[in-house]
């Protein structure tokens, strides 16, 4: 049945092998970062609250610039320096021992992840056919959900607040994890590209861009009341 599901491409089941990898790498720390930096780091717990809806702020300020990027540049060219990005913070958490740090640390985390996903997803929509895409789409969130998961469970039997270093381990581990997209992605050269326009698609007008997506009253109401 899993073989059904997965998409023809070699290229796509790549991806989606990175996707799952670098997901376990987010499981491994995504689930102890409250009691990282309170229990281990000596933060206040309101700091911490305070630096993860930051790290929201920051997403969701720069998504939109993310979705230009990918649309001007290509998905390629935006993905592969933000899974560095996400490496570097990852490496920055683990020695980040204040609020500065990881102030510092979550933002360049977030600065990621603005667009990664959606780069991402936008290389796996170009590389499955229209038939597969839904199956894909559901694969890979599939995955996502997974590695997240199991590197929960793996990261719950392994740290200890009384043994720092074990935290120092996960965040690395995840760091190195960030890597792996970026090195299949790198080895698929024509991956990824800027998506030109269909053909017989009308063309672009000065009134595209967000600014066509805010006037588009069924898509807003969907967007606000999801």
């Amino acid at each position: 049945m899993l073989r059904s599901t997965l998409p023809a491409s070699p290229a796509a089941r790549r991806v989606l092998v990175g996707t799952l990898l670098s997901s376990f790498g987010r499981g491994l720390t995504l689930p102890f970062l409250l009691v990282y930096l309170t229990q281990v780091r000596g933060l206040n717990a309101g700091t911490v609250g305070l630096l993860a809806g930051w790290m929201g702020v920051v997403s969701l300020g720069l998504a939109p610039l993310g979705g230009s990027l990918v649309d001007r540049f290509g998905a390629r060219t935006v993905v592969l320096p933000l899974t560095l990005v996400a490496s570097l913070g990852g490496v920055l958490l683990a020695f980040a021992t204040g609020a500065v740090g990881a102030f510092v640390a979550l933002t360049v985390i977030a600065i990621a992840f603005s667009a990664l996903w959606s780069g991402q997803t936008t290389i796996m929509a170009s590389l499955v056919t229209e038939a597969e895409r839904q199956k894909a789409f559901g694969l890979n969130f599939t995955l996502i959900n997974l590695g997240i998961g199991a590197g929960g469970l793996v990261a719950g039997t392994f740290v200890d607040v009384h043994r720092p270093q074990t935290f120092l381990i996960i965040y690395l581990c995840d760091a190195v994890t960030n890597l792996i997209p970026f090195a299949i992605l790198l080895s698929l050269r024509s991956v990824g590209g800027r998506v030109a326009p269909t053909a017989g698609a009308p063309a672009a007008t000065s009134s595209g861009g967000y600014a066509a997506v805010l006037r588009d009253r069924t898509f807003m109401r969907y967007f606000i009341f999801l």
